[in-house]
């Protein structure tokens, strides 16, 4: 949903593509993993809620 490729996902989570990769595929992250992921879908909801609902302007 945030449109963001794996590589920009690994950036802003600071996770490793490969470890990013690696535990999306086993289906479970550690402790600080789901809170950086966690963390990025809460401000992502909060920019799209500030622009309406337009996603394509809260990814800008």
């Amino acid at each position: 949903m945030s449109g963001l490729d794996k590589k920009e996902q690994a950036k802003v989570t600071v996770i490793t593509p490969a470890t990013l990769k690696r535990r999306f595929q086993a289906g479970r992250f550690n402790r600080d993993e789901s809170d950086r992921l966690f963390r990025f879908a809460k401000v992502l909801k909060a920019a799209i809620d500030l622009f309406e609902g337009d996603i394509n302007s809260a990814r800008t």
